[in-house]
C-alpha cells in the first residue's frame, strides 16, 4: 500500500483518486474549493470506468498543502493534477513543502503540455519525477459533480534526473501498479506521448476555446479537415525535428478520438467557467521548440495569439490586469 497525496481534484485527480483507492492505496486530497461541503457530502461520480459513485470519498481530505504534512505525516507519492499555468504560479512551489517533509517522495504529474517536467527536476534533482500522460474524458461539472465520459488509461514513464534510470524506472513501474494495470501503463519514451497528446490539445482545445464550439459542433462545420489537421500537421513536424515521429494515423486516431459524442474538451470547459487556459504548456512550448529548429508555424502562431486575447480577458476578469487610464499609441507610419 502506497500513501499518496494528490493536489487538483478536478475531473482528472478525482478519478485518479478513485483508482488508486480501488486498488488498495491511501489517498489524501488537498481541497480549497468547497472544502466543507466535500468532507461532508464527499463527490458524486459518473465514470464509465467505475460506474456510479454516490458520496464517495478518498482516505482524507485536507484544505492545505501544510494540512497535508501536519503531524509529520509522510507519503510515497505526490500526484499533482492542478492546471499547469507557469505564467500564474509554480508548481514546485505548490509541491516544495511536501518533498521537504518526505525527501524520497516521488512527484507525478498528472498535467498537459510540454517540458513541464524540467522545472520539477531543476527543483528537485534528488527526487524521482514520474510524467503522466492521460487521454481521459472527464470533467468536473462543480460542486463536487464528476463526469467521466470516456475511459480512463495513463501511459506512465519517469523524466530522467541524471540518477540511476534502473531506479526511476522501478519507482515508475510501482505507480503502474499501484494505479492498477488496467488503466495506467509503462513507457520508456513518456516525452513521445506528450507529443502525440499535442496533436489533439494544442489543436481541438485551442480553437475550440477560440470558438466556443465542442469538437462535434467543429466537425459538422468541416473544421476537423480544414483547421485542425493542418495544425496537427505542423505540430507533427514540429514533433519530428524534435526527434519524435508522429503519424497520419496518429492525425486519424486524435480526429475521431471523441467519437459520437459533443465534447468540450478541457480548456473550453476553462473558458466558460472563467478560469484561466493553460496555452503555454499547450502551445507556447510547442512553438518554442518550433523556433529552435526553424519550423514554420503559420496556423499555430495565429492560434496562439488570439488565445493571448482571450486568457487576456479572462485575467482582466479575475483582476489580475491593471490597465493604464491612457493608451500612448506609437505607429511606425506616422
Amino acid at each position: 500500500m502506497a500513501k499518496i497525496l494528490i493536489i487538483g481534484t478536478g475531473g482528472v485527480g478525482t478519478i485518479a483518486g478513485l483508482s488508486l483507492t480501488q486498488h488498495g492505496n491511501e489517498v489524501t486530497f488537498v481541497v480549497r474549493s468547497n472544502f466543507e461541503e466535500l468532507k461532508k457530502t464527499g463527490y458524486n461520480i459518473e465514470s464509465c470506468d467505475h460506474g456510479d459513485q454516490k458520496n464517495w470519498k478518498p482516505h482524507r481530505m485536507v484544505n492545505s498543502v501544510q494540512e497535508a504534512i501536519a503531524d509529520g505525516e509522510k507519503y510515497d507519492y505526490v500526484l499533482v493534477a492542478v492546471k499547469a499555468l507557469p505564467d500564474v504560479f509554480s508548481t514546485a512551489d505548490i509541491i516544495r513543502p511536501v518533498v521537504e517533509s518526505s525527501p524520497n517522495v516521488a512527484i507525478v504529474l498528472f498535467q498537459n503540455g510540454l517540458n513541464i517536467e524540467e522545472p520539477i527536476v531543476k527543483a528537485f534533482p534528488n527526487n524521482v519525477c514520474i510524467s503522466g500522460v492521460s487521454m481521459i474524458g472527464s470533467t468536473n461539472l462543480g460542486a463536487g459533480e464528476i463526469h467521466q465520459a470516456e475511459p480512463d488509461y495513463v501511459k506512465i514513464g519517469y523524466f530522467d534526473n541524471g540518477s540511476d534510470k534502473a531506479a526511476q524506472e522501478k519507482r515508475a513501474k510501482e505507480f503502474v501498479q499501484a494505479y492498477g494495470p488496467k488503466f495506467a501503463h509503462y513507457v520508456d519514451d513518456v516525452v513521445y506521448h506528450r507529443w502525440r497528446k499535442l496533436l489533439y490539445n494544442s489543436t481541438f482545445n485551442t480553437i475550440c476555446s477560440i470558438t466556443r464550439m465542442d469538437s462535434g459542433r467543429l466537425w459538422l462545420n468541416g473544421v476537423s479537415d480544414s483547421l485542425i489537421r493542418p495544425a496537427m500537421g505542423e505540430i507533427r513536424a514540429i514533433a519530428k525535428a524534435d526527434g519524435h515521429i508522429l503519424t497520419e494515423e496518429d492525425e486519424d486516431y486524435m480526429i475521431d478520438s471523441d467519437g459520437e459524442v459533443y465534447y468540450k474538451p478541457s480548456m473550453l470547459v476553462d473558458v466558460e467557467k472563467g478560469n484561466l487556459m493553460e496555452m503555454e504548456v499547450i502551445l507556447k512550448a510547442p512553438l518554442d521548440v518550433a523556433k529552435k529548429y526553424n519550423v514554420p508555424t503559420p496556423i499555430l502562431s495565429v492560434v496562439y495569439e488570439l488565445l493571448k486575447c482571450l486568457q487576456f480577458q479572462l485575467k482582466e476578469a479575475k483582476g489580475m490586469v491593471e490597465l493604464p487610464e491612457k493608451l500612448e499609441r506609437k505607429s511606425a507610419l506616422h
